[in-house]
């Protein structure tokens, strides 16, 4: 059976979490991003699915405020996916959801920036995923390496900072964590922070053309190299 490859976005209520200036709103970018990487790998024979579109509409959605819808989403995602593992068997499919990541709540810049790739807690073919993942993101972020490391001179990022977040402590890449869609979906998933909403120069590579290109390559490169392992 031919693999089929879930993709999944950071929130359907552009209301959501936002870039201190307004440029860059999460649900938004994320869900531009998915498009362009479904494109990539459906130009190279891919089947995609997206886990939003059943939403059209979802009764279980409607809700008064922003929490309670937020999660009544996250298990509506969840349910999609699970359904769609069911349907093709959850050693033929893998999901990949998209987010920004945020160093602290409020509407301010800080200093913090980075790719991460999260997994949920134990070893599982998810932490495969993770690592393909990760390997194609040494390749084709060199250009956001390079401005981080700039970056680091002016103050934009702490030296600690890395392009790409890891935790080796169990001796793979990825880091783990008890995020809903990874912990409750049936096949391998991974989420990936794309980038640092409150970084300004993460702001900037994110929604450049460069930046686009590349964070959209690696995640297809990873993704096609993890589905030629299936």
């Amino acid at each position: 059976m031919a693999k089929k490859i879930f993709l999944g976005t950071a929130h359907l209520n552009n209301s959501g979490n936002s870039s201190p200036d307004g440029r860059l709103v999460e649900a938004v970018y994320s869900r531009d991003m998915v498009k362009m990487v479904r494109e990539q790998l459906e130009a190279l024979g891919y089947e995609v699915f997206v886990d939003y579109e059943p939403l059209k509409p979802a009764p279980e959605m409607q809700a008064t405020t922003w929490k309670v819808q937020q999660s009544r989403e996250l298990a509506y995602r969840v349910k999609v996916i699970n359904a769609l593992a069911d349907k093709y068997g959850p050693d033929n499919c893998f999901y990949v959801s998209l987010h920004c990541d945020a160093a602290a709540g409020e509407k301010a810049w800080h200093n913090a920036g980075g790719i991460t790739i999260f997994t949920s807690r134990g070893q599982t073919n998810s932490d495969k995923l993770a690592e393909y993942l990760y390997d194609s993101a040494v390749h084709h972020l060199v250009d956001y390496k390079g401005l981080m490391e700039r970056g680091k001179e002016r103050g934009i990022y702490g030296r600690n900072q890395s392009y790409i977040r890891t935790d080796m402590t169990d001796g793979d890449h990825d880091k783990e964590a008890d995020y809903y869609v990874l912990k409750n979906t049936k096949c391998p998933a991974c989420l990936v922070e794309m980038g640092f909403q409150d970084n300004k120069w993460d702001v900037d590579y994110m929604l450049s053309e460069t930046g686009r290109y590349s964070i959209s390559r690696m995640l297809v490169d990873g993704i096609i190299k993890y589905a030629g392992t299936l």
